[in-house]
This record gives structure tokens, sequence and C-alpha cells, in this order.
């Protein structure tokens, strides 16, 4: 008796030949003999974010995560849309050329070209990340910001963080250049960065990261989880090292016993 209108997506959002497979809400389809009313029906049901819809036999999927169980996947006949669009472009200006964000992965798909792989993050829950490989088309959604260790030299890659944040700047005073905090590092090995700045953000970005040490030569950098290292900074040449918070105020010397 409250007869609603169907429910129109906006363009954008529709997903032709693309397939959010899993999440389903219940174990069968059910029948809907457009695409306006699989959305409609999706919109009455508690708990429905997005769907998949096969014309050819007017089957409707109902989903309740975002892309589905691990994100949309190129499949033809099929039309699959989430119900809030979220559909604004990332800002690409982080784009790294031949970097891999190793591990963290959603699972990985085909996608036609870089664009896609980024539409498919910006369609999938938990999606904060992506690698892609023009080469074969692969695709890897990534539910943490940088992979699971940190960017890392991968020649034919391409990744992208969703956010887009500017590099953090530190204050001249807090780098301390020839200088090495050694020890208390997060990671067994180090991550590249392709300089102090990235080295910070990525630190910036690690639970418990309070101090780095960077290696400009090698793009080498290391994450520590104490001020100035285990031990304090030791002199070292070619290395860059930094505490985040940067306690740069000079104690008062009144007291120095010669």
């Amino acid at each position: 008796m409250d007869c609603k209108p169907p429910t129109k997506s906006e363009p954008g959002c529709i997903r032709v030949d693309v397939d959010f497979w899993g999440a389903d809400i219940t174990i069968r389809h059910v029948t809907a003999e457009s695409l306006e009313e699989c959305q409609e029906l999706c919109k009455e049901t508690d708990g429905c974010v997005s769907l998949t819809y096969r014309p050819s036999s007017n089957s409707c999927w109902r989903k309740n995560k975002r892309g589905g169980l691990r994100g949309p996947s190129v499949k033809g006949g099929l039309v699959s849309v989430n119900m809030e669009s979220g559909d604004t472009k990332s800002d690409q200006t982080c784009v790294e050329e031949n970097s891999d964000y190793w591990g963290a992965d959603l699972g990985g798909r085909r996608a036609i070209n870089f664009d896609q792989c980024e539409t498919f993050c910006r369609d999938t829950q938990d999606c904060v990340s992506i690698t892609y490989r023009a080469s074969d088309s692969q695709c890897w959604l990534k539910f943490n910001r940088f992979g699971s260790r940190g960017p890392s030299t991968g020649n034919g890659l391409t990744s992208l963080n969703m956010d887009c944040k500017p590099p953090t700047k530190s204050e001249p005073g807090c780098i301390r250049v020839d200088v090495d905090f050694w020890g208390a590092d997060i990671t067994i090995r180090h991550v590249t960065a392709e300089s102090l700045e990235e080295c910070q953000e990525l630190c910036k970005e690690t639970d418990g990261c309070v101090s780095l040490t960077y290696r400009p030569s090698s793009n080498s950098c290391w994450r520590k989880n104490k001020r100035g290292g285990l031990r304090g900074p030791s002199v070292k040449g070619g290395l860059v090292s930094v505490n985040m918070e940067c306690g740069d105020t000079k104690s008062d010397q009144t007291c120095v016993e010669e």
C-alpha cells in the first residue's frame, strides 16, 4: 500500500560486466524484472548495501558488504551496484610507478586498466590501497596503506594509496644527519622509501613508530619503536635519523659541573 517509486542509481554507480561475488544475504537469489526492481528489493532489505543482477535470468543477489565478499571481478552478463555510490575518483598524485605494496591483500582479480583497478578499490569495503600489473591486467586490493610491509621496488607494478596524504615535513632541528638510531626496529627488514619525507610518512602510518633511520643511497627506511633507537644515537656517515616528536628545546645548562 506504500507505493514507493523505483530507486534510480546514479550512472556512475552501475558496474556493467562486473560481479560482486559473495556476501549474499540469502542462500538463493530472488527474481526481479529489472535492475531497478532489484535495487528496490535491496533498499527494502535490512543490511543490504550492494547487489549483483543478471538480466538474462532476472536473478537478483542482495549483499551485506560493499563490493561483495572480496570486491569486484570482471564477469560478462552481470551488473553490480553499491547502493551508496562513493564514486569520487581518488587523488592519483600519489601513484607510485615500479612500486609494490606487498601483502595485506583482499584478493587478486583482473582489471582492464589501472583506472578500473582503482574503481574496484572504491567499490570494495575495507580497501585502502592497490597494486596493479599492466602486463597481465592483475589488480590487487589491499586493506592496509602501503600493503603489509611498506613500498618495495616492483618493476612493472603501479601502486596507490586511496587516501593521498601529503608527505609529513619535519622541523629542520629534528633531522640528525650522519646519525644512526640503531635497533628497536619494528620489522626485521627495512622498507623502501624514495625520500626521507616518504620514510617519515611510513613511520606515521605504522602503529608504534616513534623514530626512524633512513639511508638515502639505497632508499632504505628503518622504523623504530623507541626514541633514538635501542641505545640512543651514534655517529654513522650516510644515515639520517629522526624522532617523530622533536623535543628539540635545549636543556638548561646552568647545572653543568666541570
